[in-house]
């Protein structure tokens, strides 16, 4: 099956580029700092990250894998575009990929230890938003942790990046309080909900700011963590 996302298995970082120019940083540096902030919580949450078993839902290409491969040990993605997962098979031969999305995971139940989904839902019908988090909770290991990376809809320099993307023409931005909602729905406990990405610079005292900030709903971006109970 054909998927909208096929048509920028090749162009799919110079179209984020171009609607990020006027920030004066690629795709890369918003990758990388989401990435960190999983390195962070998986660590404390968890302890050992070569160890994790990892789920990236809505992978594409393996634009985030690139730099997940620096940190965790065991890693999975799934696209719903066959094109892009066919890319990333052939940029990552370590890597478990598979056609999927995220109401229907094709693994088993009670496998990863993190499943995540960066800037995944906003492109999801919204009347699909509710099967996503059962879906990932399913596939998490007792214990395990899922994360919800989003666009956050209040900062108008998001707003501007979003209008100007190809792709991202019919998405439906979802604030941090809906994602935590939908937390709730599939009673998926919450452990850690944060706003991120208050300055497009790499500056060491401007991270230290950015994480008393993260209350602050003004961030470029969010992420809402929860964790699978560990018994029923």
């Amino acid at each position: 099956m054909m998927s909208e996302f096929d048509k920028y298995k090749d162009t799919y970082k110079d179209e984020v580029n171009k609607s990020t120019a006027f920030l004066g940083q690629d795709q890369d540096f918003f990758t990388q700092a989401k990435v960190r902030h999983m390195v962070e919580f998986s660590h404390h949450h968890h302890g050992d990250l070569q160890n994790m078993k990892i789920l990236d839902v809505g992978c594409g290409v393996g634009t985030t894998i690139h730099f997940l491969q620096l940190a965790f040990g065991n890693i999975a993605g799934i696209d719903v575009s066959p094109g892009s997962i066919d890319t990333a098979r052939e940029r990552f031969d370590n890597v478990l990929f598979d056609v999927g999305s995220g109401t229907s995971i094709p693994h088993k139940d009670n496998t990863f230890d993190l499943v995540f989904a960066i800037c995944v839902m906003h492109h999801i019908p919204p009347a699909e938003w509710s099967k996503v988090l059962p879906e990932m909770l399913r596939v998490t290991k007792p214990g395990g942790l899922i994360a919800i990376f989003e666009h956050n809809p209040y900062n108008p320099l998001t707003r501007i990046a979003v209008n100007n993307c190809e792709f991202d023409k019919d998405a439906v931005l979802l604030s941090r309080r809906t994602t935590a909602r939908l937390y709730e729905q599939a009673k998926i406990p919450i452990i850690e909900q944060k706003y991120i990405l208050f300055f497009p610079f790499e500056r060491a005292i401007l991270s230290s700011i950015e994480k008393g900030l993260s209350w602050l709903p003004l961030g470029a971006q969010y992420y809402v963590l929860g964790q699978k109970p560990s018994s029923p």
